[in-house]
């Protein structure tokens, strides 16, 4: 009986390590991060091997995509279930080799993946970092509970290296007022040339 509990208490405790969770906003300077890596895909949290004015952070998570499918990468499970009711949009920094990328960004249910909301956004610049936006408008609340990242969907990974920090969720701006230049009078020149 004792050893059955034992092996119980350490089935719960290395589950509890395996499936350690994340919260929101996640910058990787603390953990620790239990990314689960799936065809291809292998994520860890690294020290900033392209720190500067616009990402400063000691650490990054780095996705390497090494073969397997088209559609390798990673997931981690949040310590809460999403609330959209307020923030609907998902931000992130990215550095990325090449301006183009596509990276998909998936929301999941966390025990049924059939449940979930994918969205994908293109680098626009490579060797630099920059920030990418996702938008969930729509999204039911308390429904998902995993972030799946997938860089380069589409394609085979043949060993080509990606990073990401600072997944947070922001609420959708509104939109601006049409805004109609006014110029007074007094303000309008004309400039003479005298030939």
């Amino acid at each position: 009986m004792k050893s059955k509990i034992l092996i119980l208490a350490l089935i719960f405790l290395n589950s509890t390590v395996l499936f350690s969770q994340a919260s929101l906003p996640e910058d990787f300077e603390s953990g620790p991060y239990t990314w689960v890596n799936f065809d291809g895909g292998v994520t860890t949290v690294i020290a900033n091997p392209q720190s500067d004015g616009f990402n400063p952070s000691a650490n990054v998570a780095q996705q390497v995509r090494t073969g397997g499918q088209i559609w390798g990468g990673s997931w981690i499970l949040l310590d809460t279930q999403i609330d959209f009711t307020t923030n609907n949009l998902f931000k992130m920094k990215v550095y990325s080799p090449t301006s183009g990328t596509p990276v998909l960004f998936k929301i999941e249910h966390p025990t049924n993946g059939a449940i979930n909301i994918e969205k994908t956004v293109n680098t626009s610049v490579s060797g630099a970092w920059e920030e990418l936006t996702w938008d969930f408008t729509g999204a039911a609340s308390g429904t998902y509970q995993k972030i799946v990242i997938i860089f380069n969907m589409g394609t085979v990974g043949a060993g080509e290296t990606y990073l990401f920090d600072d997944i947070q969720r922001f609420a959708q701006e509104p939109p601006l007022k049409h805004m109609k230049k006014i110029t007074r009078a007094s303000e309008q020149r004309d400039t003479i040339i005298h030939l």
